[in-house]
């Protein structure tokens, strides 16, 4: 083999090893130290370009593309293990564990609503109660109350963007581990939820700004009016939640009994909007723009219908995979 076809071999090479040295990650019994990761990954890549400097035989051209896969596969590994310390450095810290904090942040996904509440995730901007420190996303409920009368005061409607002054009270992020459960920390890490908590009545409580405005936001409003023609359309469908989540990949409105037979059939992957789904969009919507593309001459005398169609579908599935 040529210098040039080792190294075009050690390019798909590098981009799997470092995706393995990331999934390694994840088996790790404990963080390593980052530092030396990096030194190590930095010393194979210059050793790697000292190899490939000394000549052009196809044997040290071999040596140099394997170690420089093997730096990318050490680089991959630093990188995951500094994600992970940098998620867990934002732990809500022990002292204020359990203690009333007001904070004002923005609705930052779409809330859950249930018979008992809502479920939302606020992106937090600052705190109001001294000497507090936060973490930037909190995962939060905010419980309906029942009155002594028997009366239950109901929570006010919340939706993505908006800007809250809320009175909550925290925990930092903890949960059981069942074999072949569902792992709450590894899903709070990986959502980026640094402690987890409720709203407490106060009178503090209070929206301050209908729409925040930040660029995520108009995703997220998006994404919920979308959900809102949706469940208007099929109220009453069963499967209402399914066409959610392949809609705007939102799974929480799904039955937990829909969820087991999804399992049991083995289909459940195909809820989850994927590359596969991302795809299949762009390319119904690229053929829509070809075929209506034909029908004008003079449309396509400037502009080929295909250039038409890949354009279109680079924007359908850019817009789809925002709404996900």
């Amino acid at each position: 083999a040529t210098p040039t076809s080792a190294q075009s071999a050690a390019l798909p090479a590098a981009l799997l090893a470092f995706a393995a040295g990331v999934t390694l990650l994840q088996w790790w019994p404990e963080l390593p130290a980052v530092r030396p990761l990096l030194l190590a990954s930095a010393a194979t890549a210059l050793a790697a370009a000292m190899v490939a400097r000394t000549t052009v035989w196809a044997a040290p051209s071999r040596l140099a593309a394997a170690l420089f896969v093997v730096a990318v596969f050490v680089a991959g590994f630093a990188y995951a293990a500094w994600r992970a310390e940098t998620r867990i450095a934002e732990h809500l810290a022990p002292e204020w564990e359990g203690e009333d904090i007001a904070v004002v942040g923005v609705i930052d996904e779409l809330p859950q609503v249930s018979a008992r509440g809502t479920r939302f995730a606020l992106a937090v901007e600052r705190s109001e109660t001294a000497g507090a420190v936060l973490p930037p996303r909190l995962s939060l409920a905010w419980y309906t109350q029942r009155q002594k009368a028997g009366s239950v005061d109901a929570v006010p409607e919340i939706v993505a963007g908006e800007r809250w002054r809320l009175v909550v009270r925290l925990k930092r992020p903890h949960g059981t581990v069942n074999p072949h459960g569902f792992d709450v920390e590894a899903w709070l890490l990986e959502n980026g939820f640094g402690a987890t908590g409720y709203v407490r009545a106060d009178a503090r409580n209070q929206r301050l700004d209908a729409f925040a405005a930040r660029p995520q936001d108009y995703v997220q409003r998006a994404r919920e009016h979308v959900r809102a023609r949706i469940v208007a359309a099929l109220s009453d469908a069963p499967y209402a939640g399914v066409i959610v989540a392949l809609a705007i990949g939102e799974q929480r409105a799904i039955p937990e009994t829909q969820w087991q037979v999804f399992n049991r059939t083995g289909i459940s992957h195909l809820i989850s909007i994927s590359g596969l789904h991302v795809t299949a969009f762009a390319a119904l919507a690229g053929y829509l723009a070809w075929a209506l593309a034909r029908r004008s001459v003079r449309l396509t005398t400037r502009i080929p219908a295909r250039r038409i169609a890949a354009a279109v579908g680079v924007v359908a599935a850019t817009g789809y995979v925002l709404l996900a």
